[in-house]
């Protein structure tokens, strides 16, 4: 004989929890959006943007939509480019859940082995509003986004590999491209929640990035990646925020990081 409490005529079903699945092209401009939520004030972005002080998620602004644009651009160039793009979606109901039109919390890029976003897209880049941020940031930012920026990442990962004698080049490996969660949804374990799920995803391969803060590189390095080497970019032009003020310019400084495969950290 069953001794459960029935339930409560007309009580609500609890919600499913959160979980990851992959994103979907349709969703670039919700992604797009809490993309720009989160790195309202980043250093990074905010040097790309040529930007003299922060911008606002309270407050519109043409700078703000441009770097809403940009994201999204960055997002049509990952799904063109092969990325896998993974999301932590937040469902009120299995319904909803079903249908995927769940609300998103958080979000990575990965960039596969051999696939990379760069100069090489341009042509891509016209369909995903290329001229909407060239208008919106100028030469100058366009200048950092597609030159300055990947100069610095990839000389600095030469020297990882240098360092490390590592075979191949650091495009033989996995690269966190962008991970971010929504400024609401922070504080719940959602990041951790994506990386462990590309861990399980590839067990056996070496996962690298750029931690663009030190409070993303220690909550990577929590998370199991080794710092490798710091570096910088922009010294002489903006300050640790990515800002150009008066005062000291030292630049902002990055953290190139890997979580090694299995089979390196057998052997070390």
């Amino acid at each position: 004989m069953s001794t459960s409490a029935p339930k409560a005529e007309g009580a609500a079903a609890a919600a499913p929890k959160p979980y990851v699945r992959l994103a979907r092209k349709d969703e670039i401009p919700a992604l797009a959006l809490i993309a720009r939520e989160a790195f309202i004030a980043d250093p990074n972005f905010s040097y790309l943007a040529s930007l003299k002080e922060h911008l606002s998620n309270e407050q519109d602004s043409k700078k703000r939509r441009t770097l809403e644009k940009f994201l999204g651009m960055l997002y049509g160039l990952s799904f063109a480019a092969g990325a896998r793009i993974t999301v932590v979606a937040l469902p009120k109901s299995e319904e909803e859940k079903r249908s995927g039109k769940e609300e998103l919390a958080a979000s990575c890029i990965w960039l596969p082995p051999h696939k990379r976003v760069g100069l090489k897209q341009f042509f891509t880049s016209l369909r995903y509003g290329f001229f909407s941020v060239l208008r919106g940031w100028g030469l100058k930012g366009m200048t950092r986004v597609s030159i300055l920026h990947p100069m610095h990442t990839d000389a600095a990962w030469v020297e990882v590999w240098k360092q490390c004698k590592l075979p191949g080049t650091p495009e033989h490996e996995w690269y966190l491209f962008l991970a971010l969660t929504a400024p609401q949804h922070q504080g719940h374990g959602y990041l951790s929640l994506l990386l462990r799920e590309m861990f399980a995803f590839v067990p056996d391969k070496m996962l690298t990035l750029d931690a663009g803060t030190a409070k993303a590189r220690d909550r990577y390095a929590h998370l199991g990646f080794e710092l490798q080497r710091p570096w910088t970019l922009g010294t002489g032009q903006v300050n640790e925020q990515g800002l150009k003020t008066k005062g000291e310019k030292p630049g902002m400084t990055f953290y190139s990081m890997i979580k090694w495969d299995p089979k390196h950290s057998e052997a070390t």
